[in-house]
């Protein structure tokens, strides 16, 4: 058998990584396009469920919540059992939640299809970013760009599709054919073949840790058996810290110990909050905002689509930058104060300013999307990216929950779309203090704290 070290090095920023950047691009396209364009099935529910408005929206606040909280689970899948299996798991899972959702009686019922769903486009979502982390190396900041931009292509896409479905076979017509569409999730998993050598490396690293572990076991059972047989209360000691190594374990896995050991990281995580909170609220409520002024129906929802092309716009544009004149962390606040002037500007009351706040939006949250795989592995390393996205995807989908409440409650106090608009804007100003000032702080203080150590 040839040993590990013989393996040939497998050729990254090239040859399969192409194929792999294509199908990972195609994920996107199919998984986050389709949760982020929920909305449209959203009055054919609210008169099928007789439901009211905030129970039926809650069917896609579910969906995306799902699909955040799932992903240190799906992270944790992608590390242990590899990108292909975990890519066709999210896609078999994501087929199952829309199949399901096809035969629902209840707004119940729907509500777990839509979990089964989101907890799919998880699965799904977490392997195209991961293994694209994997085949490239120089040149990832430009491929995680193509990928990222799927994002924004299903935006466009698919609620030009959805409408058309809708409108020919209903909505559970239109859900079927997309459980249909979303099976091609596991034909592009099945594209997401593991490195060779990185699975060399592994297995044989992973036979050296069982023996390591076997041994310390085995040395450590006979003591504590030992010690059991002088002192019985130590049995209950053992126990609770055998509990508590396992519980550590789990939390490790999972990438929660990046936020102790990490305290830029954990910012970080805390600023995905505050950016998930204003976009969200600001997809949901500039529709309503620009109907306010008697813009037409199909102006508004425009609106949406708008959004949809300045973000694959700067999805693409943002992998350029980072490569050749920019660090992703002057990306990401730049395109903070993008969506900064863009939210303000949805104060003028003329349809033009509207579409122009939504290009701007699209165009920010874009480019700070793509950033933000890119500072992730930054903050946390290659080793450990999955587990880092998985952790940043809890903060954001907390930011998906809160940013809906908080805008619908300072519209039930206020009664003005302005309230709600001048809010976001100041949680998005917060956000360049602490990319600027604070990051930099902790940055020292980590300097500072390592050399002690030393």
């Amino acid at each position: 058998m040839t040993p590990p070290s013989a393996v040939k090095a497998p050729p990254f920023d090239g040859g399969w990584g192409l194929v792999v950047a294509v199908a990972a691009h195609a994920v996107l396209v199919l998984a986050m396009g389709m949760y982020r364009c929920s909305g449209v099935f959203f009055t054919s529910w609210l008169h099928e469920f007789e439901a009211s408005a905030l129970s039926t929206g809650a069917i896609g606040s579910i969906i995306g919540s799902c699909a955040f909280f799932a992903s240190p689970l799906a992270a944790f899948v992608c590390d242990r059992y590899g990108c292909r299996f975990a890519g066709i798991l999210g896609g078999m899972v994501t087929v199952v939640g829309l199949f399901a959702s096809c035969w629902v009686r209840t707004i119940y019922q729907m509500y777990v299809a839509g979990a089964i769903t989101g907890c799919g486009t998880s699965f799904a979502v977490m392997t195209a970013v991961v293994v694209v982390n994997e085949y490239f190396k120089k040149y990832f900041a430009i491929a995680n760009g193509f990928v990222m931009s799927g994002v924004g292509v299903g935006m466009v896409v698919q609620p030009l599709l959805l409408r058309l479905l809708l409108d020919g076979y209903g909505w559970r017509g239109a859900l079927m054919i997309l459980a249909g569409l979303s099976a091609n999730l596991c034909v592009a998993g099945a594209l997401f073949r593991p490195l060779k050598l990185q699975w060399g490396r592994t297995e044989s690293k992973r036979g050296e840790d069982l023996e390591l572990q076997r041994g310390e076991d085995e040395q450590t059972n006979a003591t504590m058996l030992s010690s059991n047989e002088d002192n019985p209360r130590s049995v209950q000691d053992g126990d609770e810290r055998a509990y508590r190594g396992c519980l550590s374990k789990v939390l490790s896995a999972l990438g929660f110990d990046l936020l102790l050991k990490n305290s830029r990281f954990a910012l970080y995580c805390i600023i995905q909050t505050e950016v998930n909170i204003s976009y969200l609220a600001y997809i949901v409520f500039i529709v309503p905002r620009s109907e306010s002024i008697d813009a037409e129906g199909a102006s508004a929802a425009s609106l949406v689509s708008i959004i949809g092309f300045g973000s694959l716009f700067g999805r693409l544009m943002s992998g350029c930058l980072i490569n050749r004149k920019l660090t992703a962390e002057d990306v990401y606040v730049g395109s903070t104060l993008i969506c900064f002037v863009g939210v303000l500007s949805a104060q003028l009351d003329t349809y033009a300013a509207f579409a122009v706040s939504a290009a701007l939006v699209g165009l920010g949250t874009g480019l700070m999307k793509a950033a933000h795989n890119v500072l992730v592995r930054d903050f946390v390393g290659v080793t450990r990216f999955g587990r880092g996205l998985g952790m940043t995807d809890i903060f954001r989908g907390t930011g998906d929950l809160l940013g809906p409440i908080i805008a619908g409650q300072l519209y039930d106090v206020t009664g003005s779309y302005a309230a709600i608009f001048y809010v976001l804007a100041a949680i998005l100003l917060l956000i360049p203090f602490q990319m600027v000032v604070l990051m930099p702080i902790l940055k020292r203080l980590n300097r500072a704290s390592c050399s002690c150590f030393d």
